[in-house]
């Protein structure tokens, strides 16, 4: 695999290494980078064994600069769901206008997914309203599997899905603001292991939607999904809010989100 790291920010820390291979090799590095770059060059060497593994079992390959920049951004997914700060997000936080209407007649749902990296516990959470603002449904809950960031995420926008279905509501307009969830989501190709499935699922059930589309966005438009997210985390179960019965930090966050 030489020839994957000539590619990556490391190559000339990787041409000192004397002998070293798998788990001696990542403990040199780990030695010589700083936690971020480590964590920077641990998701492209899990890249390497990914191609290595595609070698050996005769799978189609993606070229060396695909894998670098597919690693790349899930590495940002990581560091983006990993850094956020905890807690709802009340008060006059924003100075501007995040949140992006539908169009009228449509409904805009937006879901998110967070890790508490004490407890490595993951959580979700996502909003539907209207193209006034007017908050439809809420809902959190805990995410019980051991998983990858892009697999949480993935999960946050398939329940979204079933909530919003089962709530009669049929022309959506979804977001997420993991760049790797929705390419999986939309993408046309089948793919298969915990993250291809789920998205396999969700194409199936978005079917049935009259209309929907799903669309990726900044951090900032998505924060009253991250926020709920969040608060399922600390919550002791999960939980939907229909019919006007929503918490007044949630009421105040979308009031602010719009406004």
């Amino acid at each position: 695999m030489k020839g994957f790291w000539k590619h990556t920010p490391f190559a000339h820390l990787v041409k000192e290494v004397k002998g070293e291979d798998g788990l001696g090799f990542f403990l040199w590095m780990k030695s010589k980078l700083t936690k971020s770059k480590f964590e920077d060059m641990a998701i492209h060497g899990w890249a390497a064994w990914k191609e290595r593994q595609r070698c050996i079992h005769g799978e189609s390959k993606m070229r060396m600069p695909e894998h670098i920049t597919w690693s790349v951004a899930l590495l940002t997914d990581f560091r983006r769901t990993r850094t956020r700060s905890e807690g709802p997000m009340v008060g006059n936080r924003h100075q501007e206008v995040h949140w992006i209407p539908p169009t009228p007649g449509r409904f805009k749902l937006n879901v998110d997914a967070s890790v508490n990296e004490a407890t490595n516990r993951y959580s979700m959470g996502g909003v539907l309203r209207d193209h006034q603002g007017r908050l439809l449904l809420a809902f959190g809950k805990h995410i019980t599997q051991s998983l990858s960031v892009v697999h949480g995420e993935l999960l946050a926008i398939l329940e979204g899905v079933k909530l919003v279905y089962e709530s009669n509501y049929r022309s959506i307009q979804a977001t997420s603001d993991s760049l790797l969830a929705v390419q999986a989501v939309t993408a046309d190709e089948e793919n298969l292991g915990y993250t291809g499935l789920c998205a396999e699922e969700i194409k199936e059930r978005i079917r049935n939607f009259i209309e929907f589309d799903i669309a990726h966005v900044r951090s900032l438009e998505n924060s009253v999904a991250y926020s709920l997210a969040v608060f399922s985390s600390s919550s002791q179960s999960s939980f939907v809010w229909r019919n006007e019965k929503f918490s007044s930090w949630l009421v105040r966050l979308v009031i602010d989100d719009y406004n």
